[in-house]
């Protein structure tokens, strides 16, 4: 079996025994001269995410940050036309992301992992190959395939070529990296960081050509391992699942890493002649909250280039599975240096912590960390530390995605436990603001072909036809699947509402979704997988992507279908899609149609249910969904009335076809999938909380009948029990109570058992106020049946009248049109959606915030070193060479290095426990060693680690 070498460029382990391969020649010749730079220019802006389109999508953060791509940073910018090159290299804005996806090159015999690189165009691609021109280059991909290979090769060479698209999948690099740069982190040293230039391919045909853009990727040692976002813990790191740890957090690194660059990206991105100093550097969610430390180090040092420059952070998600709490320990690897590393190293107290296991560990670590750096809670997250900075004015200020939801974060305790404090003091002190998302997606239009290939953007009327196999029911041979319609603008528009032309587009498209979803089309697909050509059908039909993991649970019975072919149809659809997690709250979409047809008007209408998100294994909201669906296969009211489609979201497909869609989320900080519906000319109906009350608009709320875009709950999921007593019947009521006291209870008991000490019941609820786990539960499993019972009941109150007298009343449903067409949700001109001031405006005040100069007591990393000064000063007493006087010391336990101690204290029983290993002492060796974290947190908001069966020359 033959081991791949590692490229001199990346000797992220420094194996010396590695063979070098030459280093291949980069796409775009460097030519670049010093650049002087000073105080920053508030006119100019870098954001910071972990996902940015089109290269990485996996949540909300990367929507958010391609519409920034519009966001005026000065009075001098301008939105540009998003097709066009200018779109990608305005002037005022750079756009910055780790990089996934890297190759790993193993060594078999040790079973580590000798080096990460990133993969190259392979050069024995056939001539006919559209990626055989750029053979040598680097390159990334989003294709969900592209681990599932075992080469490079079989990659380019398997996936169809329909499928593989240049500057939608597949992304050329240009390593702009410069001279070879290293950085220390947590217990690794001089680990090797690259930098990439993205090169978009504009033009078609024998014209396209590459065209340098403003956006960068980071490569890290750490996430150009994963496969995607988030796969390094995700939104909570400091969950159930195995960290780094003595290597610190993968997010944290790439964020020390883009930080450690930020001077070569500004220099690289001045090479046209516009100079490219900003002054804001924009991290967004606590991926990037680390980063707000590492510049606040680099300022302090005095260096020119980091004069005027200041980190702004948004947060998307304040909950506490979203803000990445972590272990002491964790925290403590993100932000050491090498004195703090060598001082811990040699402290005996940090041995005897080490043999009393994991938390052992954390109580040292614990001890080390300033008070302050703690939430009310007790816990720690990057998050937190971000506040700190903007309490102290290095940072001048932090916002979140939504009025409403800084409303929420500044009344509501629950909301954001451990920082409630904090954030409403930021808020008195107008340093925590609330901004709206802004929404300029142009391809959300129902006048426009543009989306998945098998529902839009087919060059001919016909996308699929069903063979003429044997396989294939006689009512399917030669079936034709056909692209969706469009709207005539000339009958839509701002001044017009023609809606009987809106209908009548709705019907072909509902026509056309239905179709496709038939019991013997969904089983004929099914059997063409095993069809030699015809494996990739299933996808091609049902999300228009033939590479997509889909399948369908449910069909839509072929009498709607029929019956949806006349003209005069009656057939209505409702859509939801989104992430499958206790946010979304899809299973309560489920519920609620269920609810409506079995018991309410929908016993007697011809309304079906289509909707899209992923069931992924292990996630128990995935499992919850997977139930319900089986019963209501079950009731023969409901078989035939609905489809899901596992693995496939198509917010357009869905949103074009539907006539209401529901988005009941239980928190929403933002939320956009409201928006997208909107510009499809498709009402919603949501939950009355936060950035989704702030958008959508009801008539039966005063001062809204005017603005009417949809429908909202006169509630929101986390109402009090308070409002359930009120809202709930007397047995459901008597119910709830009697789980609220067994909770308690079991709480009560065990400090009954630990502490002999009998507690009140409201001693017990300030314990599960300051839990994380203890308050996730009581929120979403003790409370969550009656809270969604009550959300339940009115929104299928809500739907009843959608798809009842609302329906039919011609005067209502022009108004309702004529909002949907009308309304505003750019950066420029949604003040209506943000408190009367637009979103650009609100950030443009952001940006000409001055920060408070920075001095190093007010850095993180000393405020741990003054914390740590008695074990700092001893390890410079006791070490070797740093006081003349003083003879050599002799070698002891205490005084070998970090890394030795770690190995051979992992050898031990104890250790392998500990650590969390049973057989992976050669793994730590090479520097992997890991832990289970204490901190626990939900796991259906957390991705899970993918467990790969690696081979050479894997991708």
């Amino acid at each position: 079996m033959r081991i791949s070498a590692v490229s001199s460029n990346h000797p992220v382990y420094n194996q010396s025994t590695v063979k070098s391969l030459k280093q291949e020649p980069t796409l775009i010749e460097n030519k670049l001269s010093f650049i002087s730079f000073k105080a920053g220019n508030k006119n100019q802006a870098l954001f910071y995410g972990v996902e940015v389109r089109p290269y990485f999508a996996k949540g909300g953060v990367s929507t958010i940050l391609n519409d920034m791509r519009n966001l005026k940073i000065g009075s001098d910018s301008s939105s540009i036309d998003k097709n066009s090159l200018e779109y990608w290299n305005q002037t005022d804005k750079v756009f910055v992301s780790p990089i996934y996806n890297g190759k790993e090159t193993y060594n078999y015999r040790t079973g580590t992992i000798e080096g990460i690189n990133l993969a190259t165009i392979p050069k024995d691609l056939p001539d006919d190959n559209p990626f055989a021109k750029y053979a040598g280059k680097p390159f990334m991909t989003n294709n969900k395939n592209f681990k599932n290979y075992n080469s490079v090769v079989d990659f380019f060479k398997n996936e169809d070529k329909k499928v593989m698209n240049l500057d939608k999948q597949i992304f050329i690099l240009e390593d702009v990296t410069g001279e070879k740069r290293t950085m220390d982190f947590g217990a690794s040293e001089n680990t090797e960081i690259k930098l990439y230039r993205v090169l978009k391919q504009f033009g078609k045909g024998d014209g396209a050509k590459l065209e340098k853009t403003r956006d960068f990727l980071v490569f890290t040692d750490v996430a150009a391992t994963w496969k995607e976002p988030y796969e390094g813990g995700g939104y909570a790191s400091g969950s159930h699942l195995l960290t780094q740890t003595w290597k610190g957090d993968g997010d944290a690194r790439s964020a020390k890493a883009m930080v450690e660059l930020l001077p070569r990206i500004c220099e690289v991105a001045s090479e046209d002649g516009h100079k490219f100093d900003p002054a804001t550097i924009i991290l967004n969610d606590s991926q990037g909250a680390y980063a707000t430390e590492y510049m606040a180090e680099k300022a302090v040092q005095g260096e020119e280039f980091w004069k005027g420059k200041k980190p702004e952070f948004i947060t998307h998600n304040a909950g506490a599975g979203y803000i990445q709490r972590t272990s002491p320990m964790n925290m403590f690897m993100n932000i050491a240096d090498r004195e703090l590393l060598a001082a811990v190293e040699n402290d005996p107290d940090f041995i005897n912590a080490m043999k009393q296991g994991e938390g052992g560990l954390n109580r040292y670590f614990a001890s080390k960390m300033p008070d302050v750096m703690a939430d009310e809670q007790g816990s720690y997250s990057p998050f937190r530390n971000a506040l700190l900075y903007a309490k102290q004015g290095y940072m001048p200020s932090v916002n979140t995605v939504s009025p409403g939801y800084h409303k929420a974060l500044t009344t509501d305790p629950n909301l954001a436990p451990g920082s409630h404090d904090l954030l409403k003091e930021l808020a008195e002190k107008g340093k925590f603001v609330g901004i709206m998302n802004a929404f300029e997606d142009p391809n959300m239009s129902p006048f426009i072909q543009s989306g998945p290939g098998g529902y839009f953007n087919a060059k001919n009327d016909v996308v699929y036809t069903f063979p003429q196999d044997k396989i294939i029911p006689e009512r399917l041979r030669g079936m034709q699947v056909h692209r969706y319609a469009t709207m005539d603008p000339n009958k839509v528009n701002e001044t017009s509402v023609d809606l009987g032309h809106i209908r009548e587009i709705k019907r072909q498209n509902k026509l056309n979704l239905i179709s496709r979803l038939d019991k013997d089309v969904l089983e004929t697909l099914g059997k063409l997988k095993e069809v030699p050509g015809h494996e990739r059908d299933y996808a091609q039909v049902i999300a228009g992507l033939a590479d997509r993991n889909v399948d369908v649970l449910g069909y839509i019975d072929s009498k709607y279908i029929e019956e949806a072919s006349k003209p005069d149809s009656t057939v209505k659809v409702i859509t939801a899609w989104g992430r499958v997690d206790a946010q979304k709250a899809l299973d309560s979409v489920l519920r609620t149609f269920e609810k409506y047809v079995t018991e309410g008007a929908g016993k007697n209408d011809s309304s079906l249910l289509v909707m899209g998100g992923e069931l992924t294994e292990g996630n128990p909201e995935a499992d919850s969904i997977r139930k319900i669906i089986a019963r209501m296969n079950a009731n023969p009211l409901l078989r035939g009335r609905f489809a899901y489609l596992n693995g496939f979201a198509p917010n357009k497909p869905l949103a074009g076809a539907a006539d209401f869609s529901i988005f009941p989320s239980r928190f929403a900080p933002c939320e956009l999938t409201d928006l997208e519906a909107r510009k499809m000319l498709c009402s919603s109906i949501v939950t009355n909380c936060q950035g989704l009350a702030d958008k959508n608009f009801d008539e039966a709320f005063d001062g809204e009948a005017e603005r009417v875009t949809g429908y909202k709950t006169a509630h929101a999921y986390d109402m009090p029990i308070e409002v359930l007593d009120k809202e709930l019947n007397e047995v459901d009521k008597a119910q709830m109570h009697k789980d609220v006291e067994r909770f308690l209870g079991k709480i009560k008991n065990e400090q009954l058992i630990k502490h002999g000490k009998t507690i009140s019941n409201e001693e017990a609820m300030k314990i599960v106020k300051n839990s994380d786990s203890l308050h996730y539960e009581y929120e979403y499993s003790v409370l969550r049946p009656y809270r969604d019972s009550v959300i339940e009941r009115e929104l299928e109150a809500k739907l009843t009248k959608a798809l009842g007298t609302d329906y039919t009343n011609k005067t209502f449903q022009e108004k309702l049109m004529s909002n949907l067409i009308n309304s505003k949700t750019d950066w420029e001109h949604n003040e209506g959606l943000n408190g009367g001031k637009s979103s650009g405006a609100s950030y443009r005040e952001l940006f000409n915030r001055d920060a408070k100069e920075i001095t190093e007591g007010d850095t993180l990393l000393h405020k741990i070193k003054e914390k740590c000064q008695n074990i700092i000063e001893k390890n410079k007493e006791n070490t070797p060479g740093t006081n003349e006087n003083k003879p050599p010391v002799k070698t002891s336990s205490s005084d070998k290095s970090f890394w030795t101690r770690v190995k051979e204290f992992c050898q031990t029983k104890k250790g392998k426990w500990t650590i969390g290993i049973v057989a992976a002492v050669a793994a730590i060796c090479a520097g992997l060693a890991i832990y289970k974290n204490s901190q626990k947190s939900k796991p259906e908001q957390t991705p899970e680690i993918a467990e790969e069966n690696h081979i050479d020359e894997k991708v």
